[in-house]
């Protein structure tokens, strides 16, 4: 069986093993400067928070399992999205089997195919797609592998009476939380699985529950120690998380219950899927909304199903707290998440939906009195197993590369500002990457990239990345007019947006307005001291207006930054070859690159 689950597992996501880089998985790959040092990343990558080595800040997650995973990887293989998506596919394969190894437990023989009709189901649930087709998602993965490992263990332990269980339970939940933090669902797991599945007393299982806690305590001293603050060090981006945006506190708790609803939809009907449910993808709603009812009731009858099944100790209670634990901590009800909504979310929790699914089918051919209830109860899944395969082996194509996921995904999130914006640097980034692209087809992508900058700005005014993006392809279009405009609107939202600002003075300086210009580098200069490009500028202005001094000084400063900026080392070589000083006019001449 536990072949069978493996090998299902592992070809329904094969068609992954190709796929490129893609959405965030830069964080985590290419753009960590950590994993990229390979294993002398490592001590950098238990010391630090998990975006310390891709944006240097040292706050809300710690997650050094998933970095120190990623670095082994590239530092024996590489940069390698391949080698990177064959591991992903791989540890989703073994969670697959650890579901089925757990649930044996938990059944000593017993009632046999739910286990496997369970793992079954997971194995080929499309909402899944996400976390094995995008390598980022490591941290799902490990968290929920080494959280499988956790009950394992303790029921080996419990099982077998061999006292060697217990710590390697306590390492595993440890490594779960240290890949992603809903790995502390187990403190809510752990004691409902003891209760239900072993002869445990309410004082065993609390005593076992304490020592659980303890290293839970453990972990959040370590946490402590390695990141500057524990929570976000920012408000909450109205462009990631929507509920930002909702004008009330009480349309915020309502918008809040109508989406965790929507996941128990995603979960009975994955269709359609998208890597993005962003601002305004999914509108913010009101009490008077039928959706918050809907999830109310649906969450009301699985707390009455929760009570009444622990009760009876049948398995349904675990699959409802399993469910609703994992969920808690992303459901942006103890506080707000990067996401107002998100498939990712949803790969922990959907266990829980697997369980009662299996359960369920044996259960309803049981009390049809059907005379082989293996059979019919395999009949009953297999079609959804079916529809469900294909799903996900067709939604996998999607995730192959950039384009390919936008391009995509863009028919159904039409209303998400962020689908649109990343759609259209998708355009941006193939143009500009290529020197060698016919003018015309350059020409087409830029093109496309305008309409859906255009497209997400008229969903969310503010967004200042689309803004200053349509900025730049305006500019390489040669359409200064219309770039000036955009850096203008851009910095109406964010005036200290110093790359819009330097591109706008760029362009006032190309229209013959010198002053202003300068006004404009000045203001970068005091926005951020450390920006060459403004020095640079600056020094062109006063090179333009013959004052060849300043020109000089600010060109110097440039270069005291960045001492390979083009432009300072080519200006100032021209300043000193006019000058007839050829040795500095050569010494700056060589930098130019």
């Amino acid at each position: 069986m536990s072949l069978l689950i493996f090998a299902m597992a592992f070809i329904l996501y094969a068609n992954t093993l190709g796929h490129q880089y893609a959405l965030d998985d830069d964080l985590i790959t290419r753009g960590n400067r950590y994993v990229q040092e390979g294993f002398k990343g490592l001590p950098s990558i238990f010391s630090k928070g998990f975006l310390h080595g891709f944006n240097g800040s040292n706050d809300q997650s710690y997650r050094p399992i998933v970095l120190a995973n990623m670095a082994i990887e590239v530092g024996i293989f590489g940069n390698n999205p391949g080698v990177h998506h064959f591991f992903n596919v791989l540890f989703f394969a073994l969670c697959c089997c650890c579901i089925y190894w757990m649930m044996t437990l938990f059944f000593q023989q017993r009632q046999s195919l739910i286990p496997l009709l369970t793992a079954l189901l997971f194995a080929a649930h499309p909402i899944h797609t996400e976390v094995v087709a995008n390598i980022k998602s490591r941290d799902e993965l490990l968290c929920l592998l080494f959280m499988l490992l956790a009950i394992i263990s303790l029921f080996k332990h419990i099982q077998s009476n061999k006292k060697a269980w217990l710590p390697i339970s306590i390492c595993c939940f440890l490594i779960a939380v240290m890949a992603k933090e809903i790995g502390l669902a187990l403190l809510a797991i752990i004691p409902v699985a003891l209760y239900l599945f072993s002869e445990k007393s309410i004082k065993s299982i609390g005593g076992i529950g304490a020592i659980f806690g303890g290293a839970t305590v453990l972990y959040f001293i370590l946490r402590m120690m390695v990141m500057d603050t524990i929570t976000f060090d920012q408000e909450m981006d109205l462009i990631n998380n929507s509920l930002v945006g909702a004008e009330s506190t009480s349309s915020r708790i309502a918008s809040t219950i109508a989406i965790l609803g929507k996941y128990i939809g995603k979960l009975v009907f994955p269709h359609p899927l998208s890597f993005d449910y962003s601002y305004n993808q999914i509108p913010n709603v009101g009490f008077g909304h039928w959706s918050v009812w809907i999830a109310i009731l649906l969450y009301l009858a699985l707390f009455l199903g929760a009570i009444y099944s622990l009760l009876k100790k049948q398995l349904p209670s675990l699959a409802i707290v399993w469910f609703v634990s994992t969920l808690f901590l992303v459901s942006n009800v103890p506080t707000m998440v990067g996401a107002s909504f998100a498939e990712r979310f949803m790969f922990s929790p959907s266990l829980g939906f697997c369980m009662l699914v299996a359960f369920g089918s044996w259960q309803l051919m049981q009390k049809l009195g059907a005379k082989q209830v293996v059979r019919n109860s395999l009949l009953l899944c297999s079609l959804l197993l079916v529809i469900y395969s294909a799903k996900t082996i067709q939604r996998n194509a999607a995730w192959k590369n950039n384009v390919s996921l936008f391009e995509t995904d863009i028919q159904t999130a039409t209303n998400s500002a962020r689908a649109h914006n990343h759609l259209a640097s998708a355009y941006r980034i193939q143009a500009e990457s290529n020197p060698k692209m016919i003018p015309t087809k350059r020409k087409q992508l830029l093109d496309k990239a305008i309409v859906h900058y255009q497209k997400a700005l008229a969903i969310y005014s503010n967004y200042v990345e689309a803004g200053y993006n349509l900025g730049i392809c305006y500019q390489q279009l040669g359409m200064i007019d219309k770039a000036r405009k955009a850096y203008e609107d851009v910095i109406v939202y964010a005036p200290e947006n110093d790359k819009a600002l330097v591109n706008l003075g760029g362009i006032y300086y190309q229209q013959n307005q010198p002053l202003k210009a300068l006004e404009t580098f000045e203001t970068v200069t005091k926005i951020n001291p450390q920006s060459a490009s403004a020095f640079a500028n600056i020094g062109a202005v006063h090179y333009t207006l013959n004052n060849i001094p300043k020109a000089i000084a600010n060109y110097t400063r440039a270069l005291e930054i960045d001492p390979n900026n083009r432009n300072a080392n080519l200006n100032m070589s021209r300043i000193y070859q006019s000058k007839g000083d050829q040795e500095k006019a050569a010494f700056y001449g060589k930098r130019v690159k």
